[in-house]
């Protein structure tokens, strides 16, 4: 267990005391005296502020140490690109942000050019040096290998196959990740339901469909960290043109079928549904989902526990941003 890395993951959420850091962590108090002196001669946190208590003396806040250490975190969807930039001690504040629209698919090395780009112009913007970043986190569509940084396949891409994270390093020097953008909703999902040990989540947007799952705590991912999909389960029509406006009916058929082919493999009981799509569709779909499963004459369906997770409509953004200052934390570890 990394108990410095435990810290900054903490203070990533909010400034906290020592006492409360130890208590979180599991630590002795001069443990955590000892672990934050050595953070704060190294400029990475710093003291902030003081906290009243309701017993006892007043207690030093401990904080992350703000314009030292910066990500970017880059959003691909479809053939556009968005990126951000953002302080390491204010992680979901974008200092600065730049958008691409690419007019077809690309070849690896166009949008690796395109991305070397985007650094200069988002540096440039906050006027942030290049010695100051720790971490390049790219979020895509498609087939992706996130232990390897592999894309499989993604629209934005000619090639097939890419070792995107191996050539982006290469590139520019810098830690990157390269993940499936449904795992950046996955992680906010986890966060959001600590309760729940194993779920799968549908994750439905207009024209896609995202997929999660964890089992006992973990995620389950295939090989070399290959983030699941269930776009290509043989649904009428195919299963993310289901999920356009005024298709509500096709929608719930198509959310029927996804359940029905994939929570019994694992005997789950706990469905959890978020996504764009749910923002516009009616708010009836969801009642009607749920007794449709409801009568199932299968009692794995029909005990099912469905839970609509309301995140937003930049649920995929903020895990993004999250996953990038933690990977941060890595870096300083």
């Amino acid at each position: 267990m990394n108990y410095r890395q435990q810290l900054l993951n903490s203070l990533l959420i909010a400034p906290a005391s020592r006492a409360t850091l130890a208590q979180q962590l599991g630590v002795t108090r001069a443990y955590m005296t000892r672990l934050s002196s050595e953070l704060i001669a190294q400029g990475i946190i710093v003291e902030e502020g003081v906290q009243e208590g309701d017993f006892g003396r007043p207690q030093m806040l401990l904080a992350l140490a703000q314009g030292r250490y910066y990500s970017i975190s880059v959003m691909v969807r479809g053939y556009r690109l968005e990126a951000y930039l953002c302080d390491y001690a204010c992680p979901t504040v974008t200092l600065a942000q730049c958008n691409h629209d690419f007019i077809s698919a690309q070849s690896t090395a166009a949008v690796l050019h395109q991305l070397e780009r985007v650094i200069v112009q988002l540096t440039s913007a906050a006027h942030v040096s290049r010695q100051q970043l720790r971490h390049i986190g790219i979020a895509l569509q498609g087939g992706i290998e996130q232990f390897s940084g592999v894309v499989r396949r993604c629209p934005l891409f000619q090639e097939t196959q890419i070792a995107l994270k191996a050539q982006l390093c290469e590139q520019i020097g810098l830690d990157v990740a390269v993940m499936n953008i449904a795992w950046c909703s996955s992680v906010m999902i986890q966060r959001a339901l600590p309760q729940l040990n194993s779920w799968l989540a549908l994750l439905p947007g207009l024209g896609s469909l995202g997929y999660g799952l964890f089992l006992n705590g973990a995620v389950v991912l295939g090989d070399n960290g290959y983030y699941p999909e269930i776009v290509h389960l043989p649904f009428a029509g195919g299963m993310e043109n289901a999920f356009q406006p005024q298709q509500e009916q096709n929608a719930l058929e198509a959310l029927c079928f996804a359940i029905c082919c994939t929570a019994p493999v694992h005997n789950l009981r706990h469905i959890v549904l978020a996504g764009e799509f749910f923002e516009s569709a009616p708010d009836t779909l969801i009642p009607q989902l749920r007794q449709r499963l409801a009568q199932h004459p299968l009692e794995q369906m029909n005990t099912l526990d469905i839970t609509w997770l309301r995140l937003g409509h930049n649920q995929s953004l903020q895990g993004l941003l999250t996953l990038s200052a933690e990977a941060v934390s890595v870096c300083l570890i």
